[in-house]
């Protein structure tokens, strides 16, 4: 496309901020602000220079740091592999690749973050029944008749439990895997502990009911390793790591003690003081009968009001396992008065889990701050905790793309993050069930745009493997058995063009990370454990401009959650109103809160009904008196009948949103930052490509910038009308482009003259030298209206009218494929040139027969002419080359002279200054990801990145998914018990109980069942 750039002359304006001085480090970002990588290793047997390699090519491509992440083959053993009491994690092996790589990071300016332990970072190496690790309850149970004595042994443990998500017992009691709710009369419940003498109980059980249940409910570690052990292991390195207790400051201190006495001496620490950001751990991927920990049941009672062994066998319920998925014994017992009790036990026993887990991460980032760093955790979620109450207790929360796939569900993770004033919130991005090698770079920023929008601020790619050589064929050492994307780094083709994307990000990171978040509404939510739902389903207020994140109970009741002015956290995200959405729950404090709010002018906003269920047991009456007061306060507290109608409710209140959109559409979304002398606003369009009418509730004396993720320019927008409540202008955005705006104060000048109106035909108007302004016109004439009111007539070139399209359909392709060489078992790919030849039109390389099992670089070259005569005047005409869709990356030239990096949503760029009044050529290169050429040999391919129950190496099959049908958890054996030799040769057994045990007996009055199945299945394809 042709245009004319119409120069308006050099008039009076107001001597603006240059826009260097509005972020001076946009253009070129500090690395503190660029995309982290996890970086896998597979033991401490990896070559230490292949290990500084790697971390050096992460800075080559503008990456910001690295997590160091002891894989451990995820945490599975295999005899093939180097001996891990060797090797092992927290050895001095280990210590020598750790100092190295943080060494490296520190020469590099990288940030340097590692994982608490082995595996996901759950555990550490531990002496058998070490206080500190995991634990867990367990039950045996015996039916009695109604009348009948029981005298003997109490019943043993049950330690056939449903240990993962996907993997029921096999009961022979309950064939096909049938799980059976067994109703208890709450009445019946009767607690004999203290009845209990060596073991044995004698009891004769009343007649009231035909039969009775009695429960012996054992307390004892959980035996789950997080690294498993060396065969016949005579250390504790070479034992593996043990799970750690997360529900009390003990199973920190276990993890500190650990890294204090055998990594982190004086040397290391004063390295980790200029290298070092976090400490990290992972989602909790742990599991247990029912969660517990030492001094449980003395938390539980001092913080409940009662002691909870009569409803103990209630608590092995399917909502208190990992992510709720089966339930640990087949048989599940709940109360006759199920809907108005059973909750509140189950809840209280949350509770008490969800404090002693805060005192598990308040433990460490104490720690990890003597160190001089904060604590990264992915906080609560797979676990039946209150998310948004343990948030604030880290100082760099973690979210994931993989259990927060929508927007929807970042802003429940974030909102408790910024209400805390966390500065960062990070999240884990790109870990993907689509196959290794097969998530494009595209794929990945589209991951962040996203996360961006959700209000997270760093983003940790999930991953680049160890580049060295390790027991594994082309392409290399792949973790994850080959189920997951990606396996970033030199191994794979989009490494080579990632750099334009890693600025892009960083770029975006440095706006988001600076001054407060703003947000126009926060929405109660109380759900624990935390579900992957939305929150809010309607688009009414997304439609509009608002903006709107969770809060929970917990943060209703926090010190942050103050109102003054009406606007509740004013020092941070300022929300203008409190919405309650059809909630039930709400804890006795933010109860009491909600009506200080009220009280104080807060404008909140009912769907349904105020919540009116105390959470747990206590603090009924307080919830109730406190709701009820609440409703009184007509003048604030309004009620919505439905909720496509909040939006009206809100505008009606005069609540209007920092950016209002007029277009009505609901793919917009925008983050605000607020700093002393400038606001930031990111735009992220989800929807397709749109031109959006927003108005900005801006300072009047700010003017207007854009910035330009892509390139790193900083452009004063000069197209806009300005009133007493903001500034409002258009903006175009395609289908997952993003943008920035600045608005930024210019002390003591004069608002300067700018465009309020122009004619159809002018594309964009920009800021000239001399501070004229410069239309792009498409015709031979146009019009503006200046903000002085003046009307402004414009004459584009000799040329213009002719608007010259040249359509650039002949396109010569050279494909460099990337295939292995001649020994299948070197991770090095060597490049194999395949010239195509002149395509009469461009499509996905797996539509090309030739072509349609390779990977690698399309090199795609053309030529065109200009029509005589257009650039007589070059500073007159201008050219935009547009690509057209781009499906991954994409570099380009004309004329031998590389262009600026393109915005892949929007791929135009202006040529101008590139071209020739000859012939004109243009080279593009994109990159594919290797998933062709992978799956073409999915026979053969394979890595030790985890091993199947027969113990054979993982293959990728199908598009790259993994042949085994192995769990994710693992145990040393079915019942729990453990080896462990020591040097002398002596092995200890256990057999997992812990020493404790609660008796119960509960009357039933009848039986039901139920069964049910799922599953997922999905492809996937490679494309240019």
């Amino acid at each position: 496309m042709a245009f004319s750039r119409t120069l308006y002359g050099a008039v009076a304006f107001a001597c603006l901020a240059s826009s260097a001085s509005i972020l001076p480090d946009f253009p070129s970002p500090p690395k503190d602000y660029g995309v982290k990588f996890r970086y896998w290793f597979p033991d401490a047997s990896v070559d230490i220079d292949e290990v500084v390699k790697d971390i050096n090519a992460l800075d080559a491509v503008g990456a910001g740091g690295l997590l160091f992440c002891p894989y451990y083959n995820y945490g599975f053993r295999d005899p093939s592999l180097p001996p891990w009491d060797e090797f092992g994690f927290g050895g001095s092996q280990f210590k020598d690749v750790f100092v190295a790589a943080a060494e490296a990071a520190n020469a590099a300016g990288l940030t340097f973050d590692f994982s608490l332990g082995g595996n996901q970072g759950q555990g550490v190496p531990a002496e058998p029944l070490t206080p500190g690790l995991a634990m867990q309850l367990v039950y045996g149970e015996a039916t009695i008749q109604g009348g009948e004595l029981f005298d003997g042994e109490i019943p043993e443990a049950n330690t056939l439990y449903n240990f993962g998500l996907d993997t029921p017992v096999n009961d022979p009691r309950f064939p096909e895997h049938q799980f059976f709710h067994v109703v208890l009369d709450e009445t019946s419940l009767t607690d004999l502990t203290e009845q209990v003498v060596d073991g044995k109980l004698t009891w004769t059980a009343p007649s009231g009911f035909s039969n009775y249940t009695l429960f012996a409910v054992y307390e004892r570690y959980t035996n789950q390793r997080s690294v498993d052990a060396t065969e016949l292991a005579t250390d504790i390195i070479g034992n593996g790591s043990w799970i750690t207790d997360h529900f009390s400051a003990s199973g920190a201190n276990l993890v500190t003690e650990f890294w204090e006495g055998h990594v982190l001496d004086v040397d290391v620490k004063e390295l980790l003081k200029t290298a070092g950001e976090h400490t990290w751990e992972d989602s909790l991927e742990m599991s247990s009968a029912l969660w517990w920990a030492q001094g449980f049941m003395d938390r539980f009672e001092a913080n409940r009001g009662y002691n909870p062994t009569r409803y103990l066998p209630l608590m092995f319920h399917q909502s208190n396992v990992m992510r709720a998925g089966y339930p640990p014994y087949n048989k599940t017992y709940v109360l006759d008065t199920m809907n108005s009790g059973q909750s509140k036990y189950l809840q209280d026993y949350r509770l008490t889990l969800n404090d002693g887990y805060q005192e598990y991460l308040e433990t460490i980032e104490l720690w990890s701050q003597s160190l001089g760093l904060t604590f990264n955790a992915q906080v609560a979620y797979n676990l039946p905790l209150d998310m948004r109450a343990s948030v604030p207790a880290v100082g760099a929360p973690e979210t994931e793309t993989l259990a927060f796939p929508e927007i929807d569900h970042l802003n429940q993770f974030t909102g408790a993050a910024h209400l805390s004033g966390r500065k960062i919130i990070s999240s884990e991005v790109g870990a993907s069930m689509n196959g290794a090698y097969s998530t494009s770079a595209q794929d990945l920023v589209n991951l962040f745009r996203m996360s961006f929008a959700g209000g997270v601020n760093v983003m940790s790619v999930h991953g680049m493997p160890y580049g060295g050589e390790y027991m594994s064929t082309w392409p290399g050492y792949t973790v994850l058995e080959y189920g997951f994307g990606d396996m970033w780094g030199p191994r794979i083709p989009d490494w080579l063009y990632i750099q334009e994307s890693m600025a892009y990000t960083a770029r975006n990171q440095l706006v988001l990370q600076k001054g407060t978040p703003k947000r126009d509404i926060a929405i109660y939510h109380h759900d624990e454990p935390w579900t992957m739902a939305l929150g809010y389903e309607s688009d009414d207020l997304r439609a509009v401009g608002y903006t709107y994140e969770y809060l929970g109970s917990d943060s209703l009741s926090s010190e942050h959650a103050v109102v003054a002015e009406g606007v509740l956290a004013p020092v941070g995200p300022s929300y203008q109103a409190l919405v309650f959405n059809n909630q039930q729950y709400i804890t006795p404090d933010a109860a009491l809160s909600v009506l200080d709010f009220a009280k104080n002018g807060i404008p909140i906003f009912v769907l349904g009904a105020l919540p009116n269920t105390t959470i747990g047991s206590e603090g009924q009456d307080i919830v109730s008196e406190a709701m009820s007061s609440v409703e009184t306060y007509n003048e604030n507290v309004k009620f919505v009948t439905e909720s496509e109608l909040l939006s009206d409710s809100l505008l009606g209140q005069g609540l209007k949103p920092r950016v209002g959109v007029d277009s009505k559409t609901s793919g917009l979304y925008s983050v605000w930052r607020a700093t002393d002398d400038a606001d930031f606003v990111f735009f992220y369009n989800e929807g397709e490509e749109d031109t959006f009418k927003l108005k900005f509730q801006a300072s009047a004396d700010r003017i207007p910038y854009r910035l330009d993720a892509w390139t790193g320019e900083q452009l004063e927008v000069v197209v806009y009308d300005r009133s007493e409540d903001g500034l409002s202008f258009s903006v175009t955005l395609s289908a997952r482009q993003t943008t920035i705006f600045a608005f930024v104060t210019n002390p003591g000048a004069e608002v300067p003259i700018h465009v309020t109106s122009h004619s159809a035909n002018i594309e964009k108007v920009e800021r000239g030298p001399d501070d004229g302004l410069i239309a792009y016109i498409t015709e031979n004439a146009g019009t503006l209206t200046l903000s002085t009111g003046k009307e402004v007539a414009l004459k584009g070139s000799k040329c213009t009218g002719a608007s010259p399209r040249i359509s650039l359909n002949s396109w010569n392709l050279t494909i460099e494929s990337w295939v292995p060489g001649s020994d299948e078992s070197s991770s090095r790919s060597v490049v194999e040139t395949i010239a195509l030849g002149p395509q009469a039109s461009l499509v996905p390389w797996t539509d090309i027969p030739e072509v349609r099992n390779v990977s690698g670089v399309g090199i795609y070259t053309t030529a065109f002419s200009l029509q005589d005569g257009f650039l007589e005047n070059s500073k007159r005409d201008a050219v935009f080359l547009h690509f057209g869709p781009v499906l991954n990356t994409i570099r380009a030239w004309v004329n031998d002279k590389l262009l600026p990096p393109i915005d892949t949503t929007n791929a135009e760029v202006d040529i101008s200054e590139f071209l020739s009044a000859e012939r004109n050529t243009i080279r593009v290169e994109v990159s594919s990801s290797l998933f062709n050429a992978v799956k073409a040999r999915a026979d053969w391919v394979q890595s030790s990145s985890g091993t199947n129950s027969q113990g054979n190496h993982y293959c990728a099959r199908d598009y790259g998914s993994s042949a085994s049908n192995s769990n994710s958890y693992h145990y040393s054996n079915t019942n729990g018990s453990y080896y462990y030799s020591n040097p002398n040769g002596s092995t200890y057994y256990n057999n997992g109980q812990g020493g404790s045990h609660y008796t119960s007996a509960s009357g039933s009055t009848n039986t039901s069942g139920f069964g049910g199945s799922s599953g997922v299945s999905g492809s996937s394809e490679a494309k240019k």
